[in-house]
């Protein structure tokens, strides 16, 4: 893994590349080596990886612009060309030459996972940019000076920083399962919005801009093989990439046709060398660490596993969790994916996982969409009738069900309620919602496939924060996370898709 810590002020403040030195030592799990440059008597960056880490991050600068980039680019060589850099430059340079010849938009251009700070070293005005999985994490604090890092807990260390906790955060984060919006559990700490542009001036508000504007046309007519054999060739494609990266990679399976598709997959690139980890429960209903087991041998990989009882020390894995996560969310599956986080440690440097799938391709949230979209077709009177009547005391399993989306007045209504955005509901909020994009989406309903809408949707609000738990998990054991489902083709895609083509 890798990581940085950077700090702009306003004035000369010779005192930060040490402050950010200490502050990077909270990351020491990302790495041994440690490089630290200084742009400018204002402006500095202290950056950690592995010495035989895949992705490290990349600093340039200019006179006018420093960039720190963490993470990696799939398409290089293409973005290269449209930056007018040489072949011989390096990502953060290729990155900043594209942002000054095309602005914001350049960033929807890129393909893969990133964290990117470029600094305008005159204003001392800020733009941070992540990508739109939230593969990886960035946060900033503007106490005194312009501080940011790819981790909470460095920013804790930041000189002057007042520990307060974010109450109002709290009850979002235990109601709902993670923090709204760019808040976090601390008061003076918040984090960069997957998908979009957010600049900080030397002396105003954040402005954010969303980068990402889905452009889609439903392909009625695309066959089952067609979807199959597109899903196939770029799966294997995402795969072999992550693999050339970082050969000593492993995958988790779980038993569920998404990891195991990873599974066949790595086995056929690896001549079955691949390993493979899992877990499993007593006396959980979904242990499907028999299935694994199952799909393991039939590949002829090796398949391990933890198995948590009631006798497992769940106490410091919890303590252990809320180290690694910094935003305690609720995480169903935290204490038992950490333990088998800490079992691949032991032999590998690196793990996919089908995270994220269910969204792009699953019947179980796309189920959910076509209900809404019945639901719609109502006429408002005839839904403000049945609103009326009890039927979730009915004892009926489908009336209940129903009841369920007649409060759903249109798209936008469901996003908010269903994927605890809440952000956009904070009186005063100097941020945008996460689904500012969504009324457009909604007006367009007639002509706009409801399933690319939920699609679009539950990827910009919901499924980065499964992300962000796993990358942290996964780093803070030294390991590199890879989601192959998780690429601009795939969700471009998943947006074309006929809502019947899913789940098969």
């Amino acid at each position: 893994m890798s990581g940085f810590v950077a700090s702009i002020s306003g004035h000369p403040a010779p005192e930060v590349p040490q402050a950010l030195a200490g502050m990077c030592g909270r990351m020491a799990y990302r790495g041994d080596i440690e490089t630290s440059v200084s742009f400018s008597d204002r402006c500095a960056v202290v950056a950690r990886h592995r010495d035989d880490a895949c992705y490290k991050v990349s600093v340039h600068h200019n006179r006018m612009y420093a960039i720190v980039f963490d993470g990696f680019i799939a398409n290089a060589d293409e973005l290269a060309s449209r930056a007018g850099s040489t072949a011989n430059a390096d990502i953060a340079e290729t990155v900043l030459n594209g942002f000054i010849r095309h602005g914001d938009d350049w960033f929807a251009e890129i393909a893969g996972s990133f964290a990117v700070a470029i600094f305008d070293l005159e204003s001392g005005d800020v733009v941070l940019v992540r990508d739109r999985f939230a593969h990886r994490p960035m946060y900033y604090s503007t106490h005194g000076a312009t501080w940011i890092a790819t981790e909470i807990k460095a920013l804790l260390d930041a000189p002057g920083f007042s520990t307060e906790l974010n109450d109002a955060n709290l009850s979002h984060s235990i109601g709902y399962g993670f923090t709204a919006g760019p808040a976090t559990l601390f008061k003076n700490v918040f984090k960069v919005l997957p998908g979009f542009v957010l600049r900080l001036s030397a002396d105003g508000d954040p402005r954010f801009h969303d980068y990402v504007r889905p452009d889609v046309q439903c392909r009625s007519n695309l066959t089952l093989e067609d979807a199959k054999s597109f899903m196939a060739e770029n799966l294997r494609e995402n795969v072999a990439r992550f693999l050339n990266a970082c050969p000593d990679t492993g995958i988790f399976l779980s038993g569920g046709v998404d990891s195991a598709i990873l599974s066949s997959i790595g086995s056929d690139l690896t001549n079955g060398s691949i390993r493979t980890f899992g877990f499993g429960a007593e006396a959980w209903e979904r242990d499907e660490s028999t299935d694994a087991q199952r799909l393991a041998d039939g590949l002829g990989v090796s398949f391990s596993k933890t198995k948590i009882s009631p006798d497992h020390d769940l106490l410091d894995s919890l303590r252990k969790n809320v180290i690694c996560l910094e935003d305690p969310t609720r995480f169903e599956n935290a204490v038992a994916l950490q333990t088998t986080v800490q079992l691949a440690a032991q032999h590998c440097k690196g793990i996919l996982t089908g995270e994220g799938a269910d969204y792009l391709l699953g019947e179980r949230e796309h189920a959910v969409s076509a209900r809404l979209q019945q639901v719609l077709r109502i006429p408002p009177p005839v839904r403000s009738l049945l609103r009326m009547l009890p039927l979730r005391h009915l004892g009926i399993a489908k009336l209940s069900a129903l009841a369920n989306f007649l409060d759903w007045k249109s798209l936008r209504d469901y996003g908010q309620k269903t994927t605890a955005n809440c952000s956009d509901l904070v009186a005063n909020s100097p941020h945008p919602p996460l689904n500012d994009i969504v009324p457009l989406l909604s007006d367009k309903a007639k002509t706009y496939p409801i399933e690319a809408q939920f699609t679009f949707m539950t990827m910009r609000e919901a499924v980065h924060c499964w992300i962000e738990r796993f990358e942290k998990i996964l780093a803070a054991h030294g390991l590199e996370c890879f989601h192959p489902f998780q690429t601009n083709d795939i969700l471009q895609f998943a947006m074309e898709m006929p809502g019947h083509l899913r789940n098969d």
